[in-house]
């Protein structure tokens, strides 16, 4: 029995470490992501702006907007959203913890 009581005595740290690091990837899903829709709209026509860049800035993470001018993506709720197309002034809108934008 004394065997048994120094083997868990031995494992204890290494399996404090392990359910450690299975909890640690779960922190970092509730860091306060936002998954945002929105829509870029040329303001003079009202029309779609299709295949507008969406990058959130400081990363390369990103995305562009589809043929109605809908994107989505996921992103930390204070990141602020570059959103830039050829032709038109680049914009920065910040997140602000927002689930929609429209630009």
């Amino acid at each position: 029995m004394n065997l048994n009581a120094n083997y868990w005595s031995k494992m204890r740290p290494f399996l404090l470490l392990l359910v450690g690091l299975s909890l640690f990837p779960a922190l970092f899903a509730q860091s306060g992501t936002v998954k945002i829709q929105g829509n870029v709209i040329e303001k003079a026509t009202l029309e779609p702006v299709i295949g507008a860049s969406i990058l959130i800035k400081g990363t390369s993470q990103g995305t562009i907007t589809d043929f109605d001018g809908n994107f989505q993506l996921e992103a930390p709720g204070d990141a602020v959203l570059v959103i830039s197309y050829i032709g038109f002034t680049t914009q920065e809108i910040p997140v602000n913890n927002s689930s929609i934008l429209s630009v």
